[in-house]
């Protein structure tokens, strides 16, 4: 899987689940970057 680093937020890496694990619990992964999701509406009823 790729990630990027707190080290090197410039460029992915590939890392293993192992090496994931580590560097997530280490605290040297930086949050994903995901699209935010569209705010959700409630049908009005007239």
């Amino acid at each position: 899987m790729k990630v990027r680093t707190t080290l090197r937020p410039h460029e992915e890496i590939d890392v293993d689940e192992g090496e994931y694990l580590d560097l997530k619990r280490q605290g040297l992964l930086l949050p994903e970057l995901t699209a935010p999701e569209p705010p959700k509406t409630t049908k009005k009823e007239n």
